[in-house]
């Protein structure tokens, strides 16, 4: 295991086509400035091999207005809408706020399809609902793979010759691409 630390196209330079699964958990909805996002998906499909999968793990953007669950408070912009990237705040059981920024699933989809990651699988999971006491959907986990010239459900096709990474079967090369907490953060579950 090697730990890598620092802007990721700094921290992960030099290491295109190295990995064979990427996974990155709650990144991509925790980042506000748009170029940021960008590079963050950029060094994602850079390292990861051809034909290498991925598991992106975000705030499920079809879920953001839907109100307080077990794992959150929402606090979202007065007329925020769905179709339209905003940031809003989330109030976790420890009490602590955190900023999100919700992207459409569409520009999520196309993102990713557009840097050729092929989204195969979305399967939500999360809390319950306060108000419904329903499953609440909080997260979106999305699977796939880069996988030039296929088509998932990102409803787009990527054509170019892929890139073959050679390894010892039963020796994955595995990035978690995570961002670093403050020492101060302290999000222990606790009743609201």
């Amino acid at each position: 295991v090697r730990w890598l630390s620092g802007r990721a196209e700094q921290s992960l330079s030099g290491l295109a086509d190295s990995f064979d699964t990427v996974i990155c958990s709650l990144v991509l909805c925790a980042i506000e400035s748009p170029s940021e996002y960008q590079a963050a998906l950029r060094s994602i499909a850079q390292t990861l091999s051809a034909g290498g999968r991925f598991v992106i793990v975000v705030c499920n953007p079809e879920g953001t207005l839907d109100g307080d669950t077990t794992i959150q408070r929402r606090i979202t912009p007065p007329g925020a809408s769905l179709s339209e990237t905003f940031t809003w705040e989330k109030q976790l059981p420890s009490g602590n706020l955190r900023h999100d920024v919700h992207r459409p699933l569409e520009s999520l989809l196309s993102d990713l399809a557009g840097l050729g990651m092929i989204v195969t699988s979305a399967t939500t999971t999360g809390g319950l609902s306060l108000e419904t006491l329903q499953p609440s959907h909080d997260y979106l986990i999305l699977c796939g793979a880069k996988t030039p010239g296929a088509t998932g459900l990102n409803g787009t096709s990527r054509h170019r010759k892929p890139r073959m990474a050679h390894r010892p079967p039963g020796n994955p090369a595995v990035l978690c691409y995570h961002r670093v907490l403050p020492d101060n953060h302290n999000d222990l579950v606790s009743p609201f």
